[in-house]
């Protein structure tokens, strides 16, 4: 396993990574209308015109790779969240790993890393958002996320509860930044 930080050429393969663990992770979840929209034309637009941003000044974007194949990516930096930010100064905005390679410490490894990342910027505490009830909810639970509270948001339409998971330190000691 190699994680390294981003760089725009890795723009195609977040948007595959993205899209596939989107739909995946979110098939029995959202409503088709919204799973339609997410198309690998339309992600690798995206990823190509925010990717420069997102490696840029406090927020930091890694990716994972199995044997030179991009599996996985994490972005984070300065909490967003006004309500959040009264604790929470760091913030992970997402973290992707392919299906393939789901329960294989990608995950583990990008999160790790992220937070540590976030820690060397003076951040002691971070939080995230996450969608609904799917397995990476236990996930950050084991990592020794609490959930924090949760709202309402509007996806297509529709309304989903988010849940929002802080981490009470960002230290990962046995992690180099």
């Amino acid at each position: 396993m190699l994680i390294r930080k981003a760089d725009v050429s890795d723009a195609e393969s977040i948007a595959a990574i993205h899209v596939n663990t989107w739909l995946h992770t979110y098939r029995d979840i959202l409503h088709e209308d919204a799973l339609k929209s997410w198309t690998m034309k339309e992600r690798v637009k995206r990823w190509e015109n925010s990717l420069p941003s997102a490696i840029s000044g406090g927020n930091a974007m890694y990716v994972a790779a199995d044997q030179g194949t991009l599996c996985g990516f994490i972005l984070s930096g300065t909490m967003r969240d006004a309500k959040l930010r009264m604790r929470y100064s760091g913030e992970v905005y997402g973290l992707f790993v392919h299906p393939s390679y789901q329960r294989k410490g990608f995950g583990t490894g990008l999160l790790h890393t992220a937070l540590e990342h976030l820690h060397g910027l003076g951040h002691k505490r971070a939080a995230l958002w996450h969608l609904e009830n799917t397995s990476s909810r236990s996930f950050f639970k084991t990592e020794g996320a609490e959930l924090v509270y949760e709202s309402e948001v509007t996806i297509a339409g529709k309304a989903y509860t988010q849940s929002a998971f802080g981490f009470e330190s960002t230290k990962r000691s046995h992690v180099k930044s």
